[in-house]
């Protein structure tokens, strides 16, 4: 049995990964294979029949299968959201979803429909408040996961906070 995720890095997909390592598949007669296919890519190889399941996102099937015709959702992997709504310090108070406005959000296809509905209903307009949703300008490389591009910016961003002489100090452990 093929079982697509997205990528190996986000944490929603833990619990899989944790099964097929720890062998719980086999120990329930089952042959797993977990097979890295980008966001919504999984969705394709599912209706193409190269896969038997998809363990993407619950709104990706609805892009390829209006109203659930031809996919049924069997099971949640993990529970609540991975997706969070960072900005940079000072920009916003926690809460303050009108900061969006005039600004860029970085989301991959598939959740830049979620996110353009849930600003919808908390009253923002996209166009009327210049708000654009879209991928990361530096992801390019095909075939790499979205979770992945994201990984390495945080760790690049880590690194240059870390290294940052102002913080020398405060990242010091003293005993």
């Amino acid at each position: 049995m093929r079982i697509a995720v997205p990528d190996f890095v986000s944490s929603t997909f833990m619990p899989l990964i944790a099964a097929k390592e720890l062998g719980i598949f086999r120990e329930e007669g089952q042959d797993v294979e977990l097979v890295t296919i980008r966001a919504l890519g999984d969705v394709e190889a599912l209706r193409d029949g190269a896969i038997e399941f998809s363990s993407g996102t619950a709104h990706a099937p609805l892009m390829l299968f209006p109203a659930w015709r031809g996919v049924k959702l069997v099971a949640t992997v993990a529970q609540g959201t991975p997706w969070m709504l960072v900005m940079k310090a000072g920009l916003a108070q926690r809460g303050e979803i009108e900061a969006v406005k005039g600004r860029r959000i970085a989301a991959d296809r598939g959740p830049d429909l979620v996110f353009t509905y849930l600003l919808r209903e908390a009253g923002i307009d996209i166009e009327r408040d210049r708000v654009a949703i879209g991928p990361l300008p530096e992801t390019s490389q095909s075939g790499v996961s979205f979770g992945e591009d994201v990984s390495e910016v945080l760790v690049c961003y880590s690194r240059r906070v870390y290294e940052s002489p102002s913080n020398h100090q405060s990242n010091r452990v003293t005993s």
